[in-house]
């Protein structure tokens, strides 16, 4: 009676524990789906470029999964050059600096987001120069490889409002295949026009003298102090600091001394942050105060 009481009880042990495991295996192969759910696909429109070609490169979205999806559409080139989002590397394994804007993110709205059907794809096409320093000829080889903050099976509108109280869902590596091209001769080095010392909002406001609010923007400058910097580092450090607290001054001005009725349709306003709410107007405003200001004040490098 005592041998098959036990038999009994390893029976029933054995049987929980195979039930377990087979309740386990869909949650594993579910986890590793998910990570194929969302593809995406690189393709060149050519394997060669002249000086003065762009650098087209074709970026493909899919969903792979059976079910709908939505996808934040942040740090992919499905919103442009936000984010360095491509590896690229010369033939010697050099990697090539990226020169677009970074920006500073709120909490994410429907439109940010894309919905893809059950095996569907989008297709956008880019030009890698306009945000990556490719000017010398030779072999480059390029990926994407970014973060994809929020991908699910809701809606825009329900991820919007989940992003307003819970914040985003873990983030997601996403990278593609490695496509290359050559470059045939070197491109000439342009400097982007928003990092020219003279490029002043002043003048692009075209404001008249009564419509400035205020004349000028001060701030207590302190002078930077280097750590273990080489004379040329230095000097690049200078230079760099003097550029970003030109950008930042001149950005800061322009905020300031836009009239309320104008700001709703100043134009470098709405390239760089949208449509116009006085609360955003000020948010954006307080933002580049407390850039200039940490610029000003830069100490240690």
């Amino acid at each position: 009676m005592i041998i098959m009481l036990r038999l009994i009880t390893r029976v029933f042990l054995l049987a929980v524990v195979f039930v377990f495991l087979l309740t386990c295996i869909p949650v594993q192969a579910l986890a590793q789906e998910s990570q194929g759910m969302v593809t995406s696909f690189l393709e060149l429109k050519s394997s060669e470029y002249g000086a003065l070609e762009p650098l087209s490169t074709r970026f493909t979205l899919s969903n792979n999964s059976d079910i709908p999806l939505s996808i934040l559409k942040w740090n992919t080139p499905l919103e442009g050059f936000n984010h360095d989002m491509f590896l690229i590397n010369k033939s010697g394994g050099e990697s090539v600096a990226y020169t677009g804007r970074l920006v500073k993110r709120g909490v994410p709205q429907p439109d940010d987001y894309l919905t893809l059907k059950p095996g569907e794809s989008v297709l956008v096409e880019v030009d890698l120069a306009q945000a990556y320093e490719i000017y010398e000829s030779g072999d480059y080889s390029v990926t994407f490889k970014s973060e994809i903050l929020d991908v699910e099976s809701k809606t825009p509108t329900e991820l919007a409002a989940k992003a307003q109280t819970q914040g985003l869902s873990s983030p997601k590596i996403l990278e593609s295949n490695t496509v290359s091209f050559k470059l045939l001769t070197s491109r000439p080095k342009s400097e982007p026009e928003a990092l020219l010392p003279e490029t002043s909002l002043k003048n692009d406001l075209d404001l008249k003298p009564e419509d400035i609010l205020s004349k000028e923007i001060n701030r207590a400058k302190q002078t930077p102090v280097f750590e273990g910097c080489s004379a040329e580092r230095q000097n690049s450090l200078n230079q760099a600091l003097t550029k970003a607290e030109t950008i930042a001054e001149v950005a800061l001005f322009d905020l300031q001394n836009t009239p309320t009725n104008k700001r709703s349709n100043a134009q470098r306003y709405k390239t760089w942050f949208g449509s116009y709410t006085q609360a955003r107007y000020s948010k954006v405003s307080s933002n580049f105060e407390k850039i200039y200001d940490a610029l000003a004040k830069c100490g240690l490098f």
